[in-house]
């Protein structure tokens, strides 16, 4: 049956409404906000998400200019020129582009645009708007970001190296402790075999490890800390500590190592070891050292009443007797044995003594007497010290024993008899001075300056003088300690000896004591220097 023409535009109307209900329902369930905006950017419609993002119903929203009311004040000229150019071109403002609008309560949404124009008749009436909201999209991307950024600035600064390979055992990320620690230049050990990381004799261990991982999930060695060996690029083997672990991204299994260097501690372990015996060993001195003091201060009671009852018995008897030139060899044994008691009750109390400030002249003067004594009738011994002498710090007694020693040395250089001469001076050291040899320093010192008009040394025996044991002399008549033990003293003190000498014209020692406070080195805790 033909439809009359009412009952066609009743038709038309109806489809019509059924149209506009089906837009309205779209437009209500797209995810994104549409606004509707006139010619003059009042708006106009918007759909139910675009009330939804900015917080307001439909009655705050329609009616008002949506540039004035809805768009941040830092954004509105942007958006504004946006709409006008729109208006005039008739064209699709191409790609998106993003501006912000203000919610309720005054928070902002960044929304991502886009425009098309809307005719009637040919004629531009308004513009209509699609936006997608971005805000918690962007500041996801925003936390990725720093995220990334946070584990970067720990991969990159770590002490340690951090090592990822891929499940082809290939170096596919490392942080630059990694390339330090096995010395490959910056990005030079991406791309490496990780066999190349490690010693020959684990290489094997390694890969039959890593294929049974990779076909059953299973590994004995990953999660534990593991003490290994590496492999530098240049072939030297180190100590090293390993953490292994593993993780999956997009299907893939790859494998972290954090390693550290533990030449170091090695090294550090080793140092305490050899301290300790050191210390075992310089207790075990220390105990000597008592035993010999407690012998030597008995043994000289001993030699005082030998020598007391051999001066009488001298006294008593006949200067013409024959018994005279015995008495006097007892004497002098008396008095070789009385150095060695003295040296041994310096060692001692080497022990034991306190380092504090020294007067090398007044300690020069304490000594004479007995170097006088010593050294016998036949050997002159002068002294030449300077005023006003500059104050060192170090151990009294073993400064003494240092000029003893050098004097006794000059006594059997000098078996005619001859001139000891001991002298002081303040000096400064030049640089120059100070390379003309390898212990010597620049600064303040103070010089003890011995010397003796003696037989002198040829090369030879200038070149080993402090030799422990070493001596010219026989078997019989010195132990060859008592320049070694100089040497050690000087040193202790962090002074430096230089030593003058030729044949048939005497030896010079010099002997340089810094001005400035001695430290720890060659100084127990109470700064004792251990002899």
């Amino acid at each position: 049956m033909k439809k009359t023409d009412s009952e066609s535009l009743n038709t038309d109307d109806s489809t019509e409404v059924a149209l506009k209900n089906m837009t309205k329902h779209l437009m209500d369930i797209v995810g994104v906000m549409v606004v509707y905006l006139d010619k003059t950017g009042v708006v106009v419609f918007i759909n139910k998400k675009g009330m939804e993002i900015l917080g307001r119903s439909a009655e705050d929203i329609i009616g008002k200019n949506w540039f004035d009311a809805f768009i941040p004040a830092p954004s509105r000229t942007d958006a504004k020129m946006i709409f006008d150019h729109l208006l005039t071109s008739s064209d699709e403002l191409l790609g998106h582009y993003e501006i912000p609008v203000t919610c309720w309560g005054g928070a902002e949404r960044l929304i991502r645009w886009r425009n098309k124009p809307f005719t009637e008749n040919g004629q531009i009436t308004g513009l209509l708007y699609s936006g997608e909201d971005i805000t918690d999209h962007v500041a996801a991307l925003e936390a990725l970001r720093q995220s990334e950024t946070r584990y970067r600035l720990v991969h990159n600064t770590a002490f340690d190296a951090i090592i990822v390979a891929n499940g082809d055992d290939v170096v596919v990320d490392c942080n630059p402790s990694a390339e330090r620690i096995f010395g490959y230049a910056p990005g030079a050990l991406k791309g490496t075999p990780l066999i190349d990381l490690m010693p020959p004799e684990y290489r094997e261990r390694h890969t039959d490890a890593r294929k049974r991982f990779l076909s059953t999930g299973h590994s004995t060695a990953q999660g534990k800390l593991l003490e290994l060996q590496g492999l530098k690029k240049n072939g030297l083997v180190f100590p090293i500590e390993l953490v292994l672990s593993n993780f999956r991204l997009a299907g893939e299994v790859y494998f972290t190592g954090t390693i550290r260097d533990m030449t170091e501690k090695r090294n550090a372990a080793r140092d305490k070891e050899a301290l300790q015996v050191s210390l075992a060993q310089s207790q075990k001195m220390e105990a000597i050292g008592r035993l010999a003091g407690g012998i030597a201060h008995d043994f000289n009671n001993v030699l005082t009443v030998i020598r007391g009852y051999t001066e009488l018995a001298g006294d008593e008897t006949p200067p013409e007797s024959p018994v005279q030139a015995r008495l006097k060899e007892v004497l002098h044994s008396i008095t070789l044995a009385s150095n060695l008691t003295r040296q041994l009750l310096l060692f001692s109390r080497g022990q034991t003594a306190q380092v504090m400030p020294i007067d090398i002249n007044k300690a020069v003067m304490n000594i004479l007497k007995m170097i006088e004594r010593v050294i016998g009738e036949g050997i002159t011994v002068t002294t030449e010290l300077e005023d006003g002498l500059w104050t060192v710090t170090g151990d009294e007694g073993a400064i003494e024993q240092v000029v003893m020693n050098i004097a006794v040395n000059a006594k059997d250089a000098m078996p005619d008899g001859g001139t000891l001469t001991i002298s002081t001076q303040n000096v400064t050291i030049s640089k120059e001075e100070a390379a003309s040899s390898l212990e010597a320093h620049t600064g303040d010192a103070v010089r003890i300056t011995i010397t003796d008009t003696g037989l002198g040394m040829d090369k030879d025996v200038l070149d080993r003088v402090f030799e422990p044991f070493f001596s010219t002399k026989g078997a019989d008549k010195g132990t060859g300690l008592g320049l070694s033990v100089v040497y050690t003293i000087i040193k202790k003190h962090h002074g430096w000896l230089t030593v003058k000498s030729e044949v048939g014209r005497g030896t010079q020692f010099m002997v340089y004591l810094p001005v400035q406070p001695l430290h720890a080195k060659g100084m127990d805790e109470e700064g004792a220097v251990r002899t």
